[in-house]
């Protein structure tokens, strides 16, 4: 197998507020050398009968967390879309405070939460859609000047601006309030040859979920998109869904 190596952690962007989308960022011109994570590398137990996957991704979320209770963490997230279910997976690792006030694990890495969420249907679109053409050469406050704080999007979906402004749109306005949004991009190689770019993509509330999951051939101007949208039957099983409120 080549590598497989995902858009690096550091590359992350601000929230995106703004009601303009920009266009799609180059995978070309991103940075990748962060640490790829699989979902089986979470190594959860899921239950009951899984169906066709769909898509999956596993990495860890941005920023120290803390919960209610005060302690300082840190989060790997999973998730697994399938035809009939959802199912999010979430690992913490402690953290303490050094005597610089920066924060060091203080244990390893355990698995705190497996939620169940069954759909009652799910309704599939797949396309090639072009990349947007480079945007012109412009100034901050120019007429028409957008930056990547142009498509909603929180900060662990960031990822999503690779991809094309019109799918980017269609995803955040298929759920704009989602309690749960976590993507990825990721490159794949053989060798020194890139072979492909991959983004997933999950926005997820109560009641429904959407899923994109993209893929962009080395060479080629066209990205290969599936998205799912999924009407959920009723309350997840099992699990306490609190992602943590982020430490300052």
């Amino acid at each position: 197998m080549g590598d497989v190596v995902p858009r690096a952690a550091a590359d992350v962007g601000r929230p995106m507020t703004s009601p303009v989308a920009p266009a799609g960022q180059s995978v070309d011109a991103a940075a990748w050398n962060g640490a790829y994570l699989r979902f089986e590398d979470l190594g959860a137990v899921l239950p009951g009968q899984p169906s066709p996957l769909v898509a999956q991704l596993a990495r860890e979320l941005s920023g120290v967390r803390r919960s209610a209770d005060g302690r300082h963490f840190r989060r790997r997230l999973g998730w697994r879309a399938e035809r009939g279910r959802l199912v999010v997976v979430e690992m913490d690792q402690p953290l303490g405070r050094r005597d610089d006030g920066r924060f060091a694990p203080i244990g390893g890495w355990s698995i705190t939460d497996v939620r169940v969420h069954p759909a009652r249907d799910v309704a599939r679109r797949i396309g090639d859609v072009p990349e947007d053409p480079p945007p012109p050469v412009s100034f901050p406050g120019a007429p028409g000047a957008t930056g990547p704080e142009g498509d909603g999007l929180g900060r662990d979906e960031t990822d999503v601006r690779y991809l094309p402004r019109d799918v980017r749109s269609g995803f955040v306005a298929a759920l704009p309030r989602p309690t749960l949004a976590v993507a990825e991009a990721v490159r794949f190689s053989e060798g020194d040859r890139v072979t492909h770019h991959v983004v997933n993509a999950l926005r997820l509330d109560d009641g429904a979920a959407v899923v994109i999951t993209a893929t962009r051939p080395a060479g080629s101007r066209r990205w290969r998109v599936e998205q799912a949208s999924y009407r959920l039957a009723g309350p997840a099983i099992g699990g306490r869904g609190n992602l943590g409120e982020l430490a300052r």
